[in-house]
């Protein structure tokens, strides 16, 4: 293989990971003990994720990200990043590519993903 032929996308697996984890409601992909820590993750480091993560858990039923939020952390936090989803912040927008890739390896998302 030739440097750089075929490297996945380092976003894109940790924003698979993500999805996969929600779908899962525990950790995929990452070294992570929690579900909890998945979502900061991403919230911290891949706001584009955010949107397909909570498509992710809403269509899984996860209620684990409330379960393990004891201190309200990520309550306060998520709050803030649907405010800047709902504005209309591009730092929430996810590719055209990223989307339509996300919805071939999750097809039950992918009326979510449009």
């Amino acid at each position: 293989m030739l440097p750089g032929e075929y490297e996945i996308d380092q976003r894109f697996r940790n924003i698979a990971c993500g999805v996969a984890s929600a779908l899962a409601g525990r950790p995929v992909g990452y070294g992570f003990d929690k579900l909890i820590q998945v979502a900061h993750h991403l919230a911290d480091n891949l706001p584009e994720a955010l949107v397909p993560f909570g498509h992710a858990l809403r269509s899984a039923g996860q209620g684990v990200l409330k379960d393990q939020d004891r201190q309200g952390r990520w309550t306060r936090k998520a709050a803030g990043h649907r405010d800047g989803v709902r504005t209309g912040d591009p730092a929430y927008e996810i590719a055209d590519e990223m989307r339509a890739l996300l919805r071939f390896v999750f097809p039950s998302l992918s009326a979510a993903l449009t």
